[in-house]
């Protein structure tokens, strides 16, 4: 509901920074712990300042490919391969839960989207309508 209050009010700026801060920090936070995982499982030489580097250049693109490249900056394969990356990160990281809290998380995902997506009431449609009044 934060966004579609954000979006009733035209706080455009603070919409378009909200998504793209919480990209940053998700990229940058599941990175981080899958390869430092990595970095420890294989006993590999890595300095903070190198990890940090690393991590932080793989965020900043990941968010400017997706977010703000043209196609005559970056390819549209680019932000594709982000996406899939995004992907890989979000599923490891669901990985590492008990088979039944992924399937309850599974099933309350899934009513949750029913929700917001056929309630009268629900955020997907004050979105659309919003949209539709503009």
């Amino acid at each position: 509901f934060v966004i579609v209050a954000l979006y009733y009010f035209k706080f455009m700026r603070c919409l378009g920074g909200f998504i793209t801060l919480s990209s940053l920090l998700l990229l940058t936070q599941y990175t981080a712990m899958m390869w430092s995982v990595a970095i420890d499982k294989y006993d590999l030489n890595v300095d903070a300042v190198t990890f940090w580097f690393c991590i932080a250049n793989f965020a900043v693109l990941g968010v400017v490919s997706i977010f703000y490249a043209k196609k005559e900056v970056s390819p549209p394969s680019f932000a594709q391969m982000y996406a899939v990356a995004i992907s890989v990160l979000m599923a490891w990281q669901l990985s590492h839960f008990e088979p039944w809290t992924g399937w309850t998380l599974l099933v309350v995902l899934g009513f949750y989207d029913l929700c917001a997506v056929l309630s009268p009431c629900g955020p997907l449609k004050a979105l659309v309508s919003l949209l539709q009044k503009d």
